[in-house]
C-alpha cells in the first residue's frame, strides 16, 4: 500500500507537522506500507531531511507551490499522486480546508483521505480524522461516515518514547527549555534568563538537532516548553513540565492535556507574556524545592500517554484501503 503524506514546515508554521507525520510514517513502514512525502517548498524538504533517520530516506516531492494556498496546488499534487499510485493521503496543514478536500475528491475519486485535526473543524466525509488534542479520551467512533481517533491515546510519538522514563533525582541540575521549533515572540532568551534568576547554577538545555530526544529529556529534571507535541513527549518521559501557548491550535492542546502538566498561559499579548514568565518562575522554584512534588508531577504526566499512538494511527490508515 502506498501512503502519501502532505505536510509543511518552516519558520512560520514551525516543525510540528513534520515531526509528527515522520513519526506516523515510521509506524506505517513498520506495518508494511510504502510512504512518500509531498511538500510545498524546499523549507519543508530541509526540515524533513534534518529530522529524518538517514536510513529511512523517504521520497519527498517538492510541489513548488505556496504552503498557504493548498487549493492552488491541486493540479500538480493530483498529477504526482496519480504518478506514484498513492491510495491514501494523510493531510497535516492548518491551511487545508473543505474546498481542498473537495478538490482532491473530484480530481482523485479513488483516493482515501486521513486528516490531522487539532481544531475540531475537519471537513465532512474524510475517511479518517485524528484529533489527539481533544480532551476526551474516547476510543474509536464514527463521524460523517469516517473514523475519528480522539484523545491522548492517539498522540503520535516516536518509538523511542514508548519505554523512556525519567528517574526523579533529589536535586535539580538541568532544565529543558523548548520554543517548539519557532520563537515568534523571542521568548527563549527571556526563559533562559528567568531560569538563571530563580535557579542559579542550574544548567539550561535548549535542544538543537537532537535525534535521541527521549534520552535527552530523561537527563533533565524540569522542563519549560511551548505547547505542542513536545509537551506530550515530556509527559511520556515523565519530566515535570510547565508549558505556555502562543497559537490558537495550542489552546486546544492545553485543554487536552488538562491538569497533567502545568499551564502558564498564553504569551501573545505582552502583558500576558510577563504574567506567564512570572508563573513559570514561581513553578520552577516550587518544583525545585520538593523532590516529592516532582515525583507526583512525573507520575501524573506519564498517565497521559503510553507512547504507542503512532502505531494506532498507522493501523487505522491501513484499514482505509
Amino acid at each position: 500500500m502506498i501512503v502519501g503524506i502532505r505536510c509543511d514546515g518552516n519558520d512560520k508554521v514551525a516543525s510540528g507537522h513534520v515531526t509528527r507525520t515522520l513519526t506516523i510514517a515510521e509506524a506505517l513502514r513498520r506495518q508494511g506500507a510504502e510512504v512518500r512525502f509531498f511538500a510545498a517548498d524546499d523549507s519543508t524538504l530541509r526540515m524533513l531531511r534534518l529530522r529524518m533517520d538517514p536510513a529511512s530516506d523517504y521520497p519527498v516531492t517538492v510541489l513548488g507551490t505556496d504552503y498557504r494556498d493548498l487549493c492552488g496546488e491541486l493540479p500538480v499534487l493530483t498529477r504526482e499522486l496519480t504518478a506514484c499510485g498513492a491510495e491514501v493521503l494523510l493531510i497535516d496543514s492548518y491551511f487545508a480546508d473543505a474546498a481542498y478536500a473537495a478538490g482532491l475528491k473530484k480530481s482523485c475519486p479513488s483516493l482515501k483521505m486521513a486528516w490531522m485535526d487539532d481544531t475540531g473543524d475537519a471537513p465532512a466525509g474524510i475517511g479518517l480524522i485524528v484529533n489527539y488534542v481533544a480532551p476526551e479520551t474516547a476510543r474509536i467512533g464514527t463521524a460523517d461516515g469516517g473514523t475519528i481517533l480522539k484523545g491522548p491515546a492517539y498522540t503520535p510519538l516516536r518509538e523511542q518514547f514508548a519505554d523512556a522514563r525519567m528517574p526523579v533525582r533529589e536535586t535539580v541540575r538541568t532544565v529543558f527549555v523548548s520554543t517548539g521549533g519557532s520563537d515568534l515572540y523571542g521568548f527563549a532568551a527571556a526563559l533562559s534568563v528567568r531560569v538563571e534568576e530563580v535557579l542559579p547554577g542550574v544548567a539550561c538545555r535548549i535542544p538543537q538537532g537532537i535525534r535521541e530526544m527521549a534520552a535527552y529529556m530523561a537527563e533533565c529534571d524540569l522542563a519549560v516548553s511551548a505547547g505542542g507535541t513536545t509537551v506530550y513527549e515530556l509527559c511520556a518521559v515523565g519530566v515535570p513540565t510547565v508549558f505556555y501557548t502562543m497559537a490558537d491550535n495550542q489552546l486546544a492542546l492545553a485543554a487536552g492535556i488538562g491538569a497533567s502538566a502545568e499551564n502558564a498561559g498564553d504569551i501573545r499579548d505582552p502583558q500576558d507574556r510577563a504574567a506567564a514568565l512570572d508563573r513559570i518562575g514561581e513553578w520552577l522554584l516550587r518544583m525545585a524545592g520538593s523532590a516529592e512534588a516532582r515525583r507526583t508531577a512525573s507520575l501524573r504526566e506519564r498517565q497521559l500517554t503510553d507512547g504507542a499512538g503512532a502505531d494506532r494511527i498507522a493501523l487505522e490508515i491501513l484499514r482505509l484501503h
